[in-house]
C-alpha cells in the first residue's frame, strides 16, 4: 500500500474530497434557486439542472455516519473516553458556527431587508445558537433560522448524542435508545408539544437510514477488505445508480416511484467503501490539492455560501445585471458560485483552521495532561 495514503481513524482522503463535492453540490442547488429568483432574476428554469444538487446534503450524512463511526469505533464501551468526544464534536461544530451565525445576524438586525433572517423571540434565538432541533412550523424556513442550512447540523447533533451513547456503554445506549423509542411510539400522552416534535425529529426514517448506512459502512469496511478492482467497480456501480437519480430529478422521468433518498444514501454508501477501498489499495482518488483544499474549507463554504448568495443576489439585482437577460444571468451565478468557493476558504484557512487548532492544542492538550 502506497506509504502517503493514511488510514484509520483519520479520514481517507477520497473522502475528504468528497465531502467538498457534496458542499459544492448543496451551493449549486441554492446559487441557482436563489439568483433565478423572481425577485431577483426571475429565472426560475435555471434550477432545473441542478435539480438533483440538493442530494449532497444526503451525501454529507452518510459520510458523516461512515466517518465518526470509523473514529469512534473503538471508544463504544468506554465512557473515560467520553469527555475527549464531546471536547472534540463542539470544537469541531461550534466555534465557526457561532462566528458565521453571529455575523450573518448582526447584519440582519443592523439592514432592513435582512431582518426578516433574525429571530424575534428569545427562546428561538436560544434555540438557534445551541443548535437545538426547531419545527418548520414554528419557525419559518427550514426550522434554523439566520443559518438556514444550520437544520442539518441540528441533526448531526443528534446522531453525535447517540454515538456518544454508545461511548458511556453499549448496554446503556440500548437500553437508553429503545426508552426514547417507546416515548415515541406514545409521544401523543406528553403534554409539551416539543416533546412530540422532538421525539419525531430524532426518529426521522431517511435520517436514521443515511447515518445508519454510513456507520454500516463504515463497520462491514473492516469486516470485508477488497482489492482495488472490486474498489473500481463499485465507484462506477455508485456513480451509475446515482446517474439515474440524477436523471429523474432533471428531467422528472418517473422512473423512481417514492422516495429517492434511500437509493441516494445506498448509492453513497457503495461510493465511500469503493473510494475507501481503493485507497487502502494506494488507488485513492480526487487526491489532488484543489479537490482536498475544497473538503477541508468545506464546512465553511456549507455555512457562509447561503447568506452570501443572498447577499449577492440583492446586490447584483440593484446593480441592474437582470436587465443584460441570460448573459446577466449567467454572470451572476459564477460570481455566486466563485464568491461562495472563495470565501468558504478563506475562512476555513484564515479563521476555523487557526482556531480548531487552538483549541484542540489548548483544551484537549490539558484533558491529556
Amino acid at each position: 500500500m502506497n506509504s502517503t495514503i493514511k488510514k484509520s481513524s483519520q479520514l481517507f482522503l477520497s473522502l475528504q474530497a468528497t465531502r467538498g463535492i457534496a458542499a459544492l453540490m448543496v451551493v449549486l442547488f441554492h446559487v441557482s434557486g436563489i439568483i433565478g429568483a423572481e425577485k431577483y432574476f426571475d429565472f426560475p428554469e435555471i434550477f432545473i439542472p441542478y435539480a438533483f444538487a440538493g442530494s449532497g446534503v444526503n451525501m454529507f450524512f452518510v459520510l458523516s455516519g461512515f466517518v465518526i463511526y470509523s473514529a469512534h469505533q473503538h471508544d463504544f464501551g468506554r465512557p473515560e473516553k467520553f469527555l475527549a468526544f464531546l471536547k472534540k464534536r463542539i470544537i469541531r461544530i461550534y466555534p465557526i458556527y457561532w462566528i458565521i451565525f453571529f455575523s450573518v445576524a448582526s447584519i440582519a438586525l443592523i439592514y432592513p431587508s435582512f431582518r426578516h433572517q433574525a429571530p424575534s423571540e428569545m427562546v428561538v434565538w436560544i434555540k438557534s445558537i445551541f443548535l437545538l432541533p426547531q419545527s418548520q412550523a414554528v419557525v419559518g424556513g427550514t426550522g434554523a433560522p439566520v443559518i438556514e442550512v444550520a437544520w442539518t447540523l441540528q441533526v448531526e447533533m443528534i446522531f453525535y448524542f447517540i454515538v456518544g451513547l454508545f461511548i458511556l456503554g453499549r448496554r446503556f445506549a440500548v437500553i437508553f435508545i429503545g426508552l426514547l423509542f417507546a416515548a415515541f411510539l406514545f409521544k401523543e400522552s406528553f403534554q409539551w408539544d416539543y416533546v412530540h416534535f422532538l421525539l419525531a425529529f430524532i426518529f426521522q426514517p431517511h435520517m436514521v437510514f443515511l447515518f445508519g448506512v454510513g456507520a454500516f459502512t463504515g463497520w462491514i469496511s473492516n469486516v470485508i477488505q477488497v482489492d482495488a478492482k472490486f474498489g473500481k467497480f463499485l465507484v462506477w456501480l455508485a456513480g451509475i445508480i446515482f446517474g439515474v437519480v440524477c436523471f429523474d430529478w432533471v428531467f422528472e422521468v418517473r422512473w423512481i416511484d417514492g422516495e429517492k433518498t434511500y437509493i441516494e444514501g445506498t448509492a453513497f454508501a457503495i461510493f465511500i467503501f469503493g473510494a475507501s477501498s481503493l485507497e487502502r489499495a494506494g488507488n485513492g482518488i480526487w487526491l489532488r490539492p484543489l479537490y482536498q483544499k475544497l473538503g477541508k474549507s468545506s464546512y465553511a463554504l456549507y455555512l457562509v455560501h447561503y447568506p452570501l448568495v443572498v447577499f449577492l443576489a440583492k446586490l447584483m439585482s440593484k446593480l441592474g445585471l437582470p436587465e443584460f437577460g441570460i448573459a446577466g444571468l449567467i454572470f451572476a451565478l459564477g460570481i455566486a458560485l466563485i464568491g461562495s468557493v472563495l470565501a468558504g476558504w478563506v475562512i476555513h484557512r484564515y479563521i476555523e483552521a487557526p482556531l480548531t487548532q487552538f483549541l484542540r492544542g489548548g483544551v484537549l492538550a490539558r484533558q491529556k495532561n
